[in-house]
């Protein structure tokens, strides 16, 4: 990452303040997610703020948000079948203490709550993304000037204690 930049799940980097962001709020469960373009990589920023957070295992019985990444332009959706292609977004899986990469894709992430897991009261739970362009498969020619693309198509969705997907954007 950027030298400026801590990947500590806390988002209190100059650069994350004032920034645009995807938030929804649906039975009283917020969250947001926002980006940051360096020519080193793409940092993707998310927060959620839920009563009944949960954390009891690494894959299952826990609180996550889903990111999905990918090229602007590229066809997500199957025109054949509803799901989305999963080769051709990238997917994360961010929860209070790890992210999965069911892309593979290398990256730095860490998370931070406050609040107590597991306690049905409010907890707030930020976390840090970062990928390097490389890693997301761009080419010297898909990266502008400066050194990073325009735009990155990004779907987000927080999915709860009893996996149910509360909101999508």
């Amino acid at each position: 990452p950027d030298e400026y930049m801590t990947i500590d799940g806390k988002m209190d980097e100059e650069v994350w303040q004032d920034k645009n962001v995807l938030s929804q709020t649906i039975k009283g469960v917020s969250w947001s997610a926002t980006t940051h373009f360096t020519d080193k990589g793409l940092y993707v920023g998310v927060s959620a703020t839920d009563n009944t957070m949960t954390y009891k295992t690494r894959y299952t019985s826990r609180s996550v948000i889903y990111v999905y990444l990918c090229k602007t332009g590229t066809q997500t959706y199957n025109i054949n079948n509803p799901s989305y292609h999963q080769g051709r977004n990238y997917v994360f899986q961010l929860d209070p203490y790890y992210c999965r990469s069911k892309s593979r894709i290398p990256y730095n992430y860490k998370a931070y709550v406050e609040g107590e897991l597991n306690s049905e009261t409010k907890c707030t739970m930020t976390a840090e993304l970062f990928l390097t362009w490389e890693d997301l498969y761009y080419t010297q020619e898909e990266l502008g000037e400066n050194g990073y693309p325009e735009d990155i198509q990004m779907y987000v969705n927080y999915e709860g204690e009893k996996s149910e997907i509360l909101g999508t954007c």
